[in-house]
């Protein structure tokens, strides 16, 4: 069933839904957490996701990010030259004012009723944002409505939909890919109906990178709480295994390795044989090299891209 389905057959409206989302405070807390997760691996989401950005954004000069919450991709995964072209909105406010963007291109606003001009942007950013709006047709259509002809809309999405997930889904750790693949079969469907067409499939983004602990800790201002190095990172939002559970004793983040995520195995070999039995990547692990103190990172994700007609 169609997630506005559901929640109308619940009584739920898109005018609740957007109550919900404007003063959530949980929604903070648990972007938090997503967000750091997301630091831990950041130059492989960067190897992941900038091919699609050079190749879909080159030409682009006005660029709308839906949906920004704290600014994660405005503020670490947007290349230089592309940071000044983006205007970023969320309806949350707790989020918003936790997003370090002071570039006077950030703003709130609803997905639903944005107060932009027609045909204003060359392209639209979602980044793991799409899968949380109910009334998702009401949403491209107002998308499309802000975008010049042939400008572009860049789907860029984690493993996991969470917010699309229904209560029977949420008992069960193996659905999240089924939802995930129904999410996308109703974004294909309402993105032709609201007038755009896909060029291309849902394409699958890997990303590898290998860092020193100290780059790592620097940029989170967090602490290992383990001490076994190489340390064998990946993130693929849940999909498969958890990353990390954040701990603050004394007031400071330390970042601790689930025992179950299987994330510290004590060979290449080991840690190799884990993801090609779960993901297939394409990357050769083979390949790198690592030493005392190496953290390697590999980060899976999806992305569509579509265009208005």
């Amino acid at each position: 069933m169609r997630k506005e389905a559901s929640l109308a057959l619940k009584g739920i409206t898109q005018q609740d839904e957007e109550l919900w989302f404007i003063k959530d405070i949980d929604l903070l807390i648990e972007h938090q957490g997503i967000e750091q997760c997301r630091l831990l691996v950041l130059p492989a989401l960067r190897e992941a996701v900038q091919p699609v950005i050079d190749r879909q954004l080159s030409n682009a000069q006005q660029v709308l990010e839906v949906g920004c919450g704290q600014g994660f991709f405005a503020n670490w995964l947007a290349p230089e030259w592309l940071k000044g072209k983006i205007s970023s909105f969320d309806i949350n406010l707790p989020l918003l004012r936790e997003n370090p963007s002071r570039n006077g291109n950030l703003f709130r606003g609803s997905v639903y009723e944005l107060p932009t001009r027609s045909n204003q942007f060359d392209a639209v950013i979602g980044y793991s944002s799409f899968d949380s709006f109910f009334c998702l047709g009401n949403a491209l259509r107002e998308v499309g409505r802000t975008l010049k002809p042939k400008g572009k809309v860049v789907f860029f999405q984690d493993l996991i939909a969470d917010l699309y997930l229904e209560e029977y889904e949420q008992k069960s750790r193996y659905s999240g890919w089924k939802t995930t693949d129904r999410h996308f079969q109703d974004l294909i469907k309402d993105l032709k109906e609201a007038g755009f067409r896909i060029p291309g499939d849902v394409e699958f983004l890997e990303g590898a990178a290998v860092e020193r602990r100290g780059a790592i800790q620097k940029r989170l201002g967090a602490d290992f709480a383990i001490e076994k190095f190489p340390l064998y990172i990946v993130y693929d939002r849940g999909f498969v295994i958890p990353i990390i559970v954040r701990q603050t004793p004394k007031g400071r983040l330390v970042l601790k390795v689930e025992p179950e995520g299987v994330l510290t195995p004590q060979s290449h070999q080991d840690f190799r044989n884990f993801i090609v039995l779960n993901h297939h990547p394409k990357i050769d692990f083979e390949s790198f090299r690592l030493g005392d103190e190496d953290v390697l990172e590999w980060v899976k994700l999806c992305c569509l891209v579509a265009e208005k007609v």
